[in-house]
């Protein structure tokens, strides 16, 4: 069941080439300097033979050249992904004919050592047809995000290293941070990272924290037109949260949603679309 800490995990990438490029230089022996043009792209990989979705697909500049990035939230083990991975990588490499890489997030330093093994797909005593590296961001290679003259420069970053370390002690002096540091950066921008984290942190007590600093803070006056912005966000999220659950909306279904301007209806919605398993359900 796909739930909001899962989709958190990866949708801090869309959107944020900033990001992104500080991502990029977590990783030992990466030489990408800048990131641009981030563009969602369809997550859906289905073929006539088989059925799959990628949590977050990317389209992007890495210093100039186009490739595409598969977003994967992954905070268990799970061998299905073995067989799963090689087919997006293939699939996305035969669809836009550019290079693609494969980005998996976890919270688990336990996962991120599974996640980092190459996957073969070989014939024995023959060859190895396929081999596909993964690039792994978990708590042993993201920097934990305390200094807040570093988060400001980078706030988008700062709420990733929050969802990464949500499972350590060291999360409450990320959070702290954060939540200063949202006054660096526009309205629209602070309200979805704050949403964005809220629902990304698995840990109760780092919840209970955030839930604690939000609380305490004011933001400042939000026009109509920021607030129709965070609801167009939030009706994203749910939307992908039941294609992800394999929920089929009607065309009237879908624009109900996407022209929903209540957010308190839309995370109303939200909460029940974890369980529901129809529309009629949804909309009841």
């Amino acid at each position: 069941m796909v739930k909001p800490p899962h989709e958190a995990m990866h949708q801090t990438f869309r959107d944020d080439d900033l990001l992104i490029t500080a991502a990029l230089h977590c990783l030992k022996g990466a030489t990408v300097e800048k990131v641009r043009h981030v563009d969602e792209l369809p997550g859906d990989i289905t073929t006539l033979l088989l059925e799959g979705r990628v949590d977050s697909v990317l389209m992007v500049e890495l210093d100039g050249v186009p490739c595409v990035l598969a977003v994967e939230a992954q905070n268990e083990k799970d061998d299905d992904k073995e067989t799963q991975w090689p087919l997006y990588v293939a699939y996305l490499y035969a669809k836009y004919r550019v290079p693609v890489a494969l980005l998996v997030v976890t919270n688990r330093a336990s996962t991120a050592a599974w996640a980092r093994r190459p996957l073969k797909v070989e014939v024995p005593h023959l060859c190895t047809t396929m081999t596909v590296h993964t690039i792994v961001f978990g708590p042993d290679n993201v920097p934990l995000v305390t200094d807040l003259a570093q988060a400001r420069v980078n706030v988008g970053f700062a709420a990733f290293a929050a969802l990464v370390h949500g499972r350590s002690p060291e999360v409450t002096g990320i959070l702290e941070t954060l939540h200063v540091a949202l006054d660096s950066v526009d309205i629209k921008t602070a309200k979805n990272l704050a949403r964005i984290t809220s629902a990304g942190l698995i840990n109760p007590m780092a919840k209970q924290k955030w839930k604690e600093l939000m609380s305490a803070r004011t933001f400042e006056y939000q026009t109509d037109l920021e607030a129709e912005g965070v609801a167009k966000g939030e009706a994203k999220m749910l939307l992908h949260v039941l294609d992800g659950r394999g929920i089929t909306l009607s065309e009237e279904g879908r624009e109900r949603i996407g022209s929903c301007t209540d957010e308190a209806q839309l995370l109303a919605w939200m909460d029940r679309a974890l369980n529901v398993t129809s529309e009629e359900e949804l909309f009841a």
